[in-house]
């Protein structure tokens, strides 16, 4: 009896295992979508400036005659805090680590790309 208890138990604590990964899971993933969106929202959009002003300065900025790229790492540390009524968590907090690149047009400074860079 003693036996087959532990056995429930260790099942049931197995299982809110999983069920904690999986809401991990989907929280990466509503977040990566968030951000996507904003970031496909944004190009021939956003300026240099208005970026600076939502994330922060980049970790890494390169210029050319043409662009200015630069690329954010951990955007969960950088203050942006996404609209999520009732969820209690602002931020990017599960893509702790993530990198994104912007590309901007010189001229206009309008966003003209963005990407994960490898």
């Amino acid at each position: 009896m003693k036996r087959h208890a532990v056995t429930i138990i260790s099942l049931l604590l197995f299982c809110l295992l999983l069920a904690g990964c999986t809401s991990d899971k989907e929280r990466r993933l509503q977040e990566r979508q968030f951000l996507e969106n904003l970031l496909n929202g944004s190009i021939g959009k956003a300026t240099y400036e208005q970026v600076l002003t939502t994330f922060g300065p980049p970790a890494e900025k390169s210029e050319t005659s043409a662009t200015i790229t630069g690329t954010w790492e951990d955007l969960s540390a950088a203050g942006f805090q996404r609209d999520t009524p009732g969820s209690g968590v602002g931020g990017l907090s599960s893509l702790r680590g993530d990198h994104v690149r912007m590309v901007f047009d010189r001229r206009t400074q309008l966003m003209k790309s963005w990407d994960y860079p490898k």
